[in-house]
């Protein structure tokens, strides 16, 4: 039900690391901010709050020393602005990204 959503985001993903490789690594950055901010939040934290187990929860635990070491390197790499700036545009796209995604499964059927 929900593979085209983790395609759809494994296809940005891939974009933004060839655009990284050969242009500017800004958006995976961004990218990475936003995936990070929305596991934690979305799965871990909601699996917490609702005592439930939500779907990736297992994977975005086993993910924490990986997101762990990319935001240290990304706060050497940048100011906290940047990171600041990066962190808002990247979790605006996920979350922009999902919830189309969302839409169009809830209009469309199961894709």
């Amino acid at each position: 039900k929900y593979t085209v959503v983790i395609l759809e985001q494994l296809l940005f993903l891939v974009i933004a690391v060839i655009m990284a490789v050969y242009a500017d690594p800004m958006p995976m950055c961004a990218l990475f901010w936003g995936f990070a901010i929305h596991t934690v939040l979305q799965h871990i934290f909601s699996s917490i709050v609702f005592r439930t187990y939500f779907p990736g929860m297992i994977s975005s635990v086993l993910l924490l020393p990986y997101f762990a070491y990319g935001i240290s390197i990304l706060l050497n790499l940048y100011s906290v602005f940047e990171n600041i700036v990066m962190a808002i545009c990247g979790l605006g796209v996920i979350v922009l990204n999902l919830a189309l995604m969302y839409w169009l499964m809830k209009k469309f059927g199961d894709l």
